[in-house]
Parts: structure tokens; C-alpha cells; sequence
């Protein structure tokens, strides 16, 4: 609601001061963003009786603190259903929702205000209150809701348990955790800024530049996917390779745009981007916007004076640097490794069956796309076949009706004949 109220703000500053082009941009960027937050809200809710409540609750804006609110009220983790009909659990949602936020509105928005700001500079106009308030609002506000999505994660004591290599690097103490939360809305508000910046220098050479620079940069990490044999996205996709693909490709690309502005730790997991190429995007991040500056002046001619310019790009690298630098200083030290690891995310998927004797993580891998684990896809059917009859007898706490629905048909069928 905060960063709402500010584009509110800005949208009419625009309008009165002539800028009804941006205005209109800012206002299309909050349309989009509340659209595909709909386009969530009916995946998960198209079966429910709830559905019409649930999309009023997106147009109202308050989307967000409602889902925070229905996780943190849920005993039995992050993995909860609201209702059996529902398509996904709720933290999953709640995360879905928020990326959402950050990729459709905060950062177009940020890069807007940042490119209308760099017009005023050039013009030798002073540089509107409004706009710099909104643009520190919108990047606190981002910094904030990764640090969420990053500390949920990591703190939950579900995924600690089924992932100790990967979870527990937030200290558990009290102090501890507030400087690293902090830590993390830092970083994140700080790249967010670096990289809005670099990105209205690059539009102000021409907005083909930043749209080739962005086709670039997301062609060389499929590029990396596709050498890797990791294209496919950890999430159940129904329907042929194709469309995996095309979905797997489309998810990966709304998180790239997360990634580059705002360094969500989260994503360094194998999952997601891996460590090596977190810390290789976020060399990026720090270089791209000294090249473009270099480029800017060199179409503006020597007479420009882009010293100002400069000082506050090498003063949000340093800052950025030095955040991330405490950040490693104040995390576990035993999970350090997790942002220089190159697992990928097919490694990842069968390490939960093949490097556990937990049939509670084990199952963990029916959670995956099937094609991530189809080369142990038999000792998965044999490991089902020879301990179902125990876990009907036994109902261990993950034996749920989620759990029988994720078995595959073909399993299901074996099961039930045997």
C-alpha cells in the first residue's frame, strides 16, 4: 500500500507537470502488475467457492498483508493448502504475489522515475522531492519484501529439516537475526538503485540499448541452462516438453528481472540460479552501470559534466559491496559455500531421494518435475511399490492426501494392484 500511495503521488506530478506519457506508463505498470496478480489468485483459486472474495481482495491492494497474515496463522508450516481445491499452498502464493509486485511495478516504476530524474539532470533542472521520495520508498519497499521472501525461507523449520545443507544460515539469535534482515532490505533497496540507474542511463543512449542488453543477458543464462541440462524449472508443469520449456523459460525470466535489481538471496539455491551465477550477475550489476556512464558521455561530449553522475554510481557500488561483504560476515559460516556452488537443479531434485535414508525427504522429490528425476524414475516406482502397505499402517505426518495425489498415475495403479 505504501508504494502504491507513492505511484499515486508521482502519477499526479506527472500529469501536472506535463509528463502525461509517464504518468500513463506508471499507471499501465500498476494495471499489469495487479492483472497477473489476478492470474495467480485464479490458479490457485479457480476450484473454490472463494474465488470472486479473493480477487476483490487484489483489486483492493491489500493482497500481500492478507496472505502474510494466513501463513503466519498456519501451525503446520509453509506447505499448507487453505482449501483441498486450492492448486498451490499459500506461502507459495503469497511469494508468487509478491515477485510480482517487485517485477511488474517496483522495478519498471523505479527505472521511470530514475530516467525522468536523469532528464531533469540534463536539463539542468533541479531533481523533484516527490520523485526521489518515491523512488526511496519503492526501493525500500522492494529491499523489504526480499528480505521476506529470503528470511521465510530460510527460517522455517520444515525446510531446515528436509534441507540442512541449504537452510539455517540466518543466526538464531535474536540481535543477530534483526542485523541480518536489515542487512538484507539494505542490499537489496541499494541494487535496486544501482541498477535503475544504469538502466535510465542505457535507455537515454536509446531504449534499444537496455532492450538488447536485457535479450543478451537472458539468452546467455539459457545458453547456461541448456549446457547444464537444467532448462526445466523445478515446478510441476503439466503437458509436453514444449510447453515446459516455453513456461519454464517465461518463469525464468521474470525472476532474472528480480534477480538483476535486487539480488534476492533466496535464488542463489540450485533450484533457482545456483550460486556460481548469483555472484556472477551480481559482478554484473556493479559493472553494467560504469559501462553505460562511459558510453553516456561519450554521446554527450567532453563538455558534460557527469562527475555528480559518477559519484553516486561508484557510491551505491561501494555501498552494495560493503552490505553484502557484512552480510557473509554475519551469516552462518557453515553455509558460505552455498553462494559459489554449481549444482544444478536436476542434482539437486534426485539428491533428495538418493542421498537420504528419510522416506520424508525422499518424497520430497514428487514435489519436483518429474523430468529433473526421470533418470531414477523406477527406483522412485520400487521405493512406493515396497513401502506403501507401511505408511498406510504407520500414517507418518507427510502421508497426506497431497502427497497420494502427487504419486503418478502409473504408481497410483501399481499401488493399488499390488
Amino acid at each position: 500500500m505504501t508504494t502504491l500511495g507513492s505511484d499515486v503521488v508521482v502519477i499526479v506530478e506527472y500529469s501536472l507537470t506535463g509528463r502525461a506519457k509517464d504518468a500513463m506508463a506508471l499507471i499501465a505498470m500498476i494495471l499489469i502488475s495487479l492483472v497477473l496478480q489476478m492470474l495467480i489468485v485464479w490458479l490457485k483459486n479457480r476450484k473454490s467457492k472463494n474465488l470472486l472474495k479473493e480477487l476483490a481482495i487484489v483489486l483492493s491492494g491489500v493482497k500481500p498483508g492478507v496472505d502474510a497474515h494466513r501463513v503466519a496463522s498456519q501451525q503446520d508450516g509453509l506447505y499448507e493448502k487453505s482449501e483441498e481445491t486450492d492448486a498451490f499452498d499459500t506461502h507459495t502464493e503469497l511469494v508468487c504475489i509478491k515477485v510480482i509486485e517487485v517485477a511488474a511495478e517496483a522495478i519498471p516504476g523505479s527505472i521511470l522515475q530514475t530516467y525522468v530524474m536523469l532528464n531533469s539532470y540534463e536539463e539542468g533542472k533541479s531533481i523533484s522531492a516527490t520523485l526521489m521520495a518515491s523512488l526511496l520508498i519503492s526501493a525500500l519497499t522492494s529491499g523489504f519484501t526480499t528480505a521476506v521472501i529470503t528470511y521465510d525461507y530460510d527460517v522455517s523449520p520444515i525446510r531446515r529439516k528436509l534441507e540442512p545443507a541449504m537452510y539455517g544460515y540466518i543466526p538464531s539469535g535474536k540481535i543477530s537475526r534483526s542485523l541480518i534482515f536489515l542487512n538484507m532490505v539494505l542490499n537489496g533497496a541499494v541494487l535496486l538503485l544501482l541498477r535503475s540507474a544504469g538502466a535510465a542511463i542505457l535507455i537515454s543512449l536509446g531504449s534499444e540499448y537496455l532492450l538488447g542488453f536485457f535479450a543478451c543477458d537472458f539468452a546467455l543464462l539459457i545458453f547456461i541452462k541448456v549446457l547444464a541440462r537444467d532448462l526445466t524449472y523445478w515446478i510441476p508443469i503439466e503437458g509436453g516438453l514444449v510447453w515446459s520449456v516455453f513456461t519454464s523459460s517465461l518463469i525464468r525470466l521474470v525472476m532474472k528481472l528480480v534477480l538483476d535489481f535486487t539480488g534476492l538471496i533466496q535464488w542463489r539455491m540450485p533450484f533457482d540460479f545456483g550460486g556460481f551465477y548469483y555472484n556472477f550477475n551480481s559482478v554484473v550489476a556493479i559493472v553494467v552501470p560504469f559501462v553505460a556512464l562511459e558510453a553516456y558521455v561519450d554521446a554527450k561530449g567532453e563538455e558534460f559534466d557527469a562527475s555528480a553522475m559518477r559519484s553516486v554510481i561508484t557510491a551505491l557500488s561501494c555501498t552494495w559491496l560493503a552490505l553484502f561483504g557484512t552480510f557473509l560476515l554475519l551469516m552462518q559460516p557453515g553455509y558460505k559455500h552455498t553462494f559459489f556452488n554449481t549444482k544444478t537443479g536436476r542434482k539437486h531434485a534426485q539428491e533428495y531421494f538418493t542421498d537420504s535414508d528419510d522416506d520424508g525427504r525422499k518424497n520430497q522429490i514428487l514435489t519436483v518435475n518429474a523430468r529433473l528425476w526421470a533418470p531414477i524414475r523406477d527406483d522412485v516406482r520400487n521405493w512406493t511399490l515396497e513401502n506403501w502397505a507401511r505408511w498406510e499402517e504407520e500414517k507418518p505426518e507427510w502421508f497426506t492426501g497431497d502427497f497420494v495425489d502427487k504419486v503418478a498415475p502409473d504408481q497410483s495403479a501399481e499401488v493399488q494392484t499390488k
